[in-house]
């Protein structure tokens, strides 16, 4: 009886399977695609593989071909290191041609062709006919990759022998070249005998946003498309391969879980191991004395923690250790039953956990007091690692696993109370993002949850979209042909425009504009108020970003005046209102302006529904007590914000919110108070490895010392800093801090030197053709334009030579510029 209760195993749906079965019994009667929907954990992955496993013993032998989006590389042994006992790894793309170190992403839509037709090849190798041209589509590999392409590919398979193309974790594809496929593709696909599964995650699903996966589904024909929703597992299910069980067990085997399928049997053979559950009367109950209680969350709390506080006090002699082993399975547990322990003591560091003084030390603790070498280990460090390059350089991390799968589960459901998760899962987000910088699409899924338990649901939604290829204007063109576009194609413009938009409004702020334009034309062809509102919001960001606000509030009024908005978009235009009013009361303008952006104040902190909003809400309004020289007031706020933004790893934010204490600080005329504050900016600044804001950093700085009276120290920074802003190309900024030095030399009574350089801010100011034509011109403009090349060493002597001059005369100076 032992045996057969520890086989439990619910990750293969047997509806799901039979409903499967009966669809590829049909593929001779033509095409149909079936778009499975739902949870992770849900058992549509494991089915898919079951089925695909029936299929290729079915006498019929049906061709059947398999492409997985679940991760964005796929991890491939090499040699270790000298000196590493583990065995490293690389990414490298599936379908690939040539080495491991083309590091191609799997998400890139042109391997998906790529990988299908390997696979129709090789399960058709019998068929002569069809091989032979299905190595002719091979032969042109570096040109092979559109939707065209894998309709051709099937065209020939379906020949030969009827198709199954199963796609697991579909919800990660290009949803642009994949509805090019379907839409296009459609007439045909319907005649041939080909099946296509694609398996969505509903919790990849954006909020509001205006096209998702499994719209591609009622996008077209009925008889061509259909949906199954895959439910979490149900106790009815365990009980068809147990036998009868008891309640509460029934409902806590479960709920422990969230019914995810593929951890309810793991779940059970744990409590089987523990003695936790014994059969009784001819039904499975919990052991007196083992039952969690009545299903509240408390109860599950203390469960848990009985659970894992047996095996952590085998290990742990003193307290400090059992509190230290306590905060690593629960971090852990945030991440999944896989999880990345660099990740977790980063986190860890990061909310006050002080137990490991470098990385290296927390993971060496993990492996020797919870791992192998202790015995019975709670977590299992992996022998692999993986590897990526990035900047020119290695970057390699190592993943580990609980033992008992299944409890870890109930601890990542229960073992932190809802307020503590949200900020240790916020925590872990940020040091997950930090740990696998220039790979983060590999660990999209993982980190989509852990913002999801977060409370942030906007970052959830940016790491879905992480790995994402750049789409080409001929495959846009294509998408929106008059003849041929959708409701569903607008959408799905609307939602690449504007995503494109946000990752340039740093970069290149007009294209950003442009990209929001262009969304907001098509927008405006839909009947999604939504997708209007995103758009106006992609063309508002780099509008306020270029503090061009006076342009930007008519967008944020049109979209603030939108009826049914999706209530996540509806609080970022109302942010963006508010800020825009404040931008244009700092900019002297009506003070109307600062009263409509208070009174919208108001409702931005009522209706923040995510930790990131409500502190940008509170520090909105100290923003405004700044602009009102409330000063007083708005000091403790932007630091409070400050201290619990850096608190959970965000460092941006506090980077932000401990500059506009230094502003407060130095209109207060604390200026030494400033300048310390400036300081930990600049650490914050160097941790982030943003050269821009450290420059910012440090022209605040500047600026402190100046408004402090220090004028030589003012200078020396400031003419440091124009080098910076010289080679970042940032002429705006590059101006300001050549009036500033202007006007120090006003000050210090060298009216030649601030003559010059009031020179050198106007060459500074021209865009390069202006700057080219004037130095054809004119001699003296030609030498400046060549200082801005190397600013700061010119500056210096044009200083020394001012100092050793009387009233700063600069004679001779100009001749030996480069």
């Amino acid at each position: 009886m032992s045996e057969i209760a520890a086989g439990l195993d619910l990750g293969v749906r047997s509806q799901l399977l039979e409903e499967l079965r009966q669809m590829a019994a049909g593929v001779d009667d033509g095409g149909r695609v079936l778009f499975v929907v739902g949870e992770r954990g849900s058992g549509r992955s494991e089915t898919l593989a079951e089925f695909a496993a029936v299929l290729r013993k079915d006498r019929r032998r049906p061709a059947v071909v398999c492409f997985r989006f679940d991760t964005a590389f796929t991890v491939v042994p090499v040699p270790a290191k000298a000196g590493d006992g583990r065995v490293s790894a690389t990414f490298a793309a599936v379908g690939a041609v040539g080495s491991a170190a083309a590091m191609v992403p799997i998400l890139a839509p042109s391997l998906v062709p790529v990988a299908l037709l390997a696979q129709l090849a090789q399960a058709l190798a019998d068929s002569q006919s069809a091989a032979r041209q299905l190595a002719a589509l091979s032969d042109r590999r570096e040109e092979f990759g559109e939707p065209d392409d894998l309709l051709a590919t099937l065209r020939i398979a379906c020949r030969a022998a009827p198709v199954i193309c199963i796609l697991d974790d579909f919800s990660r594809a290009d949803l642009i070249w994949w509805r090019l496929f379907l839409r296009d593709g459609a007439a045909e696909l319907a005649r041939m005998p080909v099946l296509i599964v694609a398996a969505v995650d509903t919790t990849h699903l954006d909020a509001g946003l205006a096209a998702r996966h499994e719209d591609l589904a009622g996008s077209l024909a009925p008889g061509f498309t259909s949906v199954v929703r895959v439910d979490p597992a149900r106790a009815e299910e365990a009980e068809e391969q147990l036998g009868p069980i008891a309640e509460p067990l029934r409902t806590d085997l479960i709920d422990l879980v969230g019914g995810n399928a593929g951890l309810i049997g793991s779940l059970w053979r744990e409590l089987l191991q523990d003695g936790a559950v014994e059969l009784a009367h001819g039904r499975w109950r919990w052991r007196p004395g083992s039952a969690p209680g009545q299903g509240s969350d408390g109860d599950y709390l203390g469960f848990v923690r009985q659970a894992f506080d047996q095996r952590i006090r085998e290990r742990c002699e003193s307290q400090e250790h059992r509190d230290l082993a306590w905060a690593v399975v629960r971090m852990a547990a945030i991440e999944g039953a896989r999880f990345t322990p660099e990740a977790v003591v980063t986190a860890l560091h990061r909310i006050g956990h002080d137990g490991f003084e470098e990385v290296e030390q927390g993971i060496d603790f993990i492996d020797d007091v919870l791992g192998a070498h202790s015995g019975s280990p709670v977590i299992d460090l992996e022998e692999h690692a993986t590897t990526w390059r990035i900047g020119g350089a290695d970057r390699y991390v190592y993943q580990a696993g609980f033992v008992n799968r299944g409890h870890a589960e109930a601890l990542r459901r229960f073992g932190l109370h809802a307020e503590m998760r949200a900020q240790w899962a916020t925590a872990l987000g940020f040091a997950l993002e930090d740990v696998y910088a220039g790979a983060v699409a590999a660990i999209s899924p993982v980190l989509v949850s852990v913002w999801e338990q977060a409370g942030e649901p906007a970052r959830a939604a940016s790491a879905r979209k992480q790995g994402t290829v750049l789409v080409t204007e001929a495959r846009l063109r294509s998408l929106m042909r008059a003849e041929a576009v959708g409701a569903i194609d607008r959408l799905v413009y609307v939602g690449y425009a504007v995503d494109h938009a946000a990752r340039m409004t740093r970069s290149d702020p007009q294209r950003a504009i442009e990209l929001g334009r262009s969304a907001l034309e098509v927008a405006q062809q839909t009947r999604s108020s939504t997708a209007v509102a995103t758009a106006l919001l992609a063309m508002m960001n780099p509008l306020r970003a270029l503090r061009h606000f006076a342009d930007a509030l008519p967008l944020a009024k049109y979209a603030a005046a939108l009826p049914g908005v999706d209530p996540s978009v509806r609080w970022n235009v109302d942010y963006s209102l508010a800020s825009c009013q404040l931008g244009i009361a700092e900019c002297r303008c009506p003070i109307d302006h600062l009263s409509e952006a208070a009174a919208i104040s108001e409702n931005l902190q009522r209706t923040a529904s995510s930790p990131s909003d409500r502190r940008s809400a509170l520090a909105f309004t100290a923003d405004l007590m700044t602009e009102r020289k409330q000063f007083d007031q708005a000091l403790p706020v932007f630091l409070e914000c400050a201290s619990a933004a850096r608190s959970v790893g965000d460092l941006i934010a506090a980077l932000i919110l401990v500059r506009r204490a230094a502003f407060v600080l130095v209109e207060m005329r604390r200026f030494d108070d400033a300048i310390d504050v400036l300081r930990q900016a600049a650490d914050l600044a160097r941790q982030e490895g943003d050269s821009i804001s450290a420059a910012g950093v440090r022209h605040e700085h500047a600026y402190a010392l100046y408004q402090k009276g220090s004028l030589e120290e003012s200078r020396a920074l400031f003419t440091e800093i124009a080098g910076d802003w010289a080679e970042l190309g940032s002429q705006e900024y590059l101006g300001g801090c050549l009036e500033m030095l202007e006007l120090i030399a006003r000050d210090l009574g060298q009216a030649a030197l601030a003559a010059e350089l009031r020179e050198i801010v106007a060459v500074a100011r021209m865009d390069e053709p202006e700057r080219a034509a004037r130095a054809e011109e004119d001699q003296d403009a030609a030498g400046r334009a060549a200082a801005l090349r190397d600013l700061t060493p010119h500056l210096q002597r044009l200083h020394a030579t001012a100092a050793r001059t009387s009233g700063g005369a600069l004679a001779g100076v100009m001749d030996e510029t480069p």
